[in-house]
């Protein structure tokens, strides 16, 4: 079961969307055992490199899962990084098996590389979370396989 940390504290319905979706994923992606829900909105977890972790964001109507890049230092340390996947990006997207969002963020210190966000598909859509979750985790799992070879 993934915990609760930070400021941010569920109402009901967010803490079922998470708990259905933690026993669901930890069982079919092992490398989010041990996640942590940091926002109403969003669960993380290390990419097992220091200032690389994935997360599920899931918002009232859309949702996607994302490599965050956040190293300890200026910010250009996390651009360089992020600079160095964009080089593989054809290869990652063609392991992916789609098109992804490459944001470098411009003014933050961190970047990211998402899903294309499903839209329509988010915690208000609670008829239809067991499908939102399925879609996340497949595309959480091929996105771990696409980047893993980079890390």
């Amino acid at each position: 079961m993934w915990k609760e940390v930070g400021s941010a504290p569920l109402n009901n319905t967010r803490r079922s969307f998470w708990n259905s979706f933690s026993r669901k994923a930890e069982s079919r992606i092992p490398f989010m055992q041990g996640a942590s829900i940091r926002k109403v909105d969003a669960v993380s977890k290390t990419a097992g490199k220091a200032g690389l972790s994935w997360a599920f964001a899931v918002n009232a109507y859309e949702s996607w899962a994302e490599l965050t890049i956040l190293l300890s230092g200026d910010k250009s340390r996390s651009h360089d990084a992020f600079d160095k996947l964009y080089a593989n990006k054809n290869a990652i997207e063609a392991k992916y098996g789609g098109a992804l969002l490459w944001e470098k963020l411009d003014g933050r210190k961190s970047c990211r590389v998402k899903t294309i966000p499903l839209e329509s598909h988010g915690m208000e859509e609670v008829d239809r979370w067991g499908e939102l979750q399925d879609t996340l985790i497949d595309k959480m799992d091929r996105m771990e396989r696409a980047f893993s070879p980079y890390f």
